[in-house]
């Protein structure tokens, strides 16, 4: 299915996001322009908008995932959420950002913390892209959001 241009703003966004952020990452994104394209690969049963890695001696991996205002809340994006966390979580390098519009960030940062409590992720840093700014959730135990 094609994304709605305000699913593929938040991807291309958040893509930006981690590029300045992060460097030396192989990005690869769900927005194929021609049949052929490489595209991020199934993560327990789910395809990511964003799959970034680094394979080096300290390898980090970063998934996004755009959710538009009202895609958000359905029982799939809470699927999919849960499956990139538990992925992100058994490789103990990796970083898991949601991208939202901005209306929806603290409703993101409600959403991520309560899925760090109930799925006890302990190595995974979890990140809420506004599409301007990049908050951080702080370690485990931490329930404060940090700008970065």
């Amino acid at each position: 299915m094609a994304p709605s241009q305000a699913h593929e703003d938040l991807i291309l966004k958040a893509v930006h996001a981690i590029r300045m952020r992060y460097s030396n990452l192989n990005i690869v994104t769900d927005l194929r322009k021609k049949i052929g394209d490489e595209v991020p690969k199934l993560i327990n049963g789910f395809r990511p908008d964003v799959y970034a890695e680094k394979k080096t001696l300290n390898e980090l991996i970063v998934i996004a995932e755009a959710k538009t205002d009202n895609d958000i809340e359905n029982r799939h994006s809470h699927n999919q959420i849960e499956a990139f966390l538990h992925y992100l979580e058994e490789k103990k390098c990796g970083v898991f950002i949601l991208s939202v519009s901005g209306c929806r960030a603290d409703y993101g940062k409600s959403f991520l913390l309560f899925k760090r409590e109930k799925l006890n992720i302990r190595y995974t840093e979890l990140a809420v892209f506004d599409s301007y700014d990049l908050w951080v959730l702080g370690k485990f135990g931490d329930r404060f959001w940090h700008l970065n």
